[in-house]
């Protein structure tokens, strides 16, 4: 029911004026710089980024509480029916740095627009007004989205990062153009790139947007392969073999966060349900462009042992 009222605009523009007052109570605690250490789980959408960050979860990592999660609820169940395992804040986040830029998911900036932001275009207070009023996220009810804001409010970005958890993990693909923000504000911040073949990304994602063609795979994956990712040693993980060699890539990713008695093994195995794959046998890619980024993600996946592959 509440959820109801405040689809309305003016419910929200009144509850965004409460936390206006709110936040003049808190004006100004943003915290400069961090010790938080996150991984940041970057891919286009539709590329793994969910089954990946769960195997995360079953390793030891945290997403932070599930009140701040987005649900797999109407018509986002069908599509990832296991979890998003996004947290709101960083999901609109990512919207907000967009709306920025008067960019979105499906229509990304260039690298020359995101070198252009840094934290000083962020105001918390205007942020939530975005979130609020022009981003209405229905995967999370309004009381839990009010108890975030007011999180936010009073810790800031810094704070809400240090009250997921040890090891905190945060996994949103639009967040993948944003990686230098990141890192500004937190230099501890670590990085896994995972990404998917072009065919069954583009097949998957065309349910989510008409945008979704091979321009938009190169522009995504063109950011991911920067060579600023190199310098903060990323590493990559290929979806496709992650499916076709689950228990070896397991022990890969095990090995790269220096597990050396993973306990979870069979838990995460048995998260990849064949049925929701889609597995018709890829062809070859006739776009030169997208074969030879395919191919260089290829060859820096640290779940590929054959680079011929």
């Amino acid at each position: 029911m509440l959820n109801e009222i405040l689809s309305h605009h003016r419910s929200r523009r009144v509850l965004n004026f409460g936390l206006l007052m709110y936040s003049r109570l808190y004006a100004d605690k943003e915290k400069k710089g961090s010790l938080s250490r996150p991984l940041w789980v970057l891919g286009m959408f539709r590329s793994g980024t969910s089954l990946l960050t769960n195997f995360y979860v079953n390793i030891g990592y945290n997403v932070g509480p599930n009140s701040r999660l987005l649900q797999s609820v109407g018509i986002w169940q069908d599509l990832n029916p296991k979890g998003f395992f996004e947290d709101f804040i960083f999901a609109d986040l990512s919207r907000y740095f967009l709306h920025l830029l008067g960019r979105s998911g499906d229509s990304p900036p260039t690298q020359a627009e995101v070198d252009g932001l840094n934290w000083a275009h962020f105001n918390v207070r205007d942020f939530i007004s975005f979130s609020l009023i022009n981003s209405f996220e229905d995967r999370i009810s309004i009381i839990n989205k009010v108890r975030c804001y007011v999180f936010l409010i009073r810790y800031g970005l810094d704070g809400y990062i240090l009250s997921m958890g040890d090891m905190p993990i945060v996994k949103i693909p639009m967040l993948s153009f944003f990686y230098k923000l990141l890192a500004s504000k937190w230099p501890l911040s670590r990085f896994v790139v995972i990404f998917r073949h072009p065919q069954s990304v583009l097949k998957s994602s065309q349910a989510i947007t008409l945008r979704a063609n091979e321009k938009l795979y190169c522009i995504y994956h063109e950011f991911l392969l920067d060579k600023y990712l190199e310098s903060k040693s990323a590493y990559y993980i290929s979806y496709d073999h992650i499916i076709a060699n689950p228990r070896e890539s397991f022990f890969e990713i095990c090995k790269k966060e220096g597990i050396d008695k993973p306990m979870a093994e069979e838990k995460c195995i048995s998260l990849i349900d064949l049925s929701l794959i889609r597995n018709s046998e890829k062809t070859l890619i006739e776009d030169n462009r997208l074969s030879l980024l395919y191919y260089e993600l290829c060859s820096r996946a640290i779940n590929i042992f054959d680079k011929s592959q």
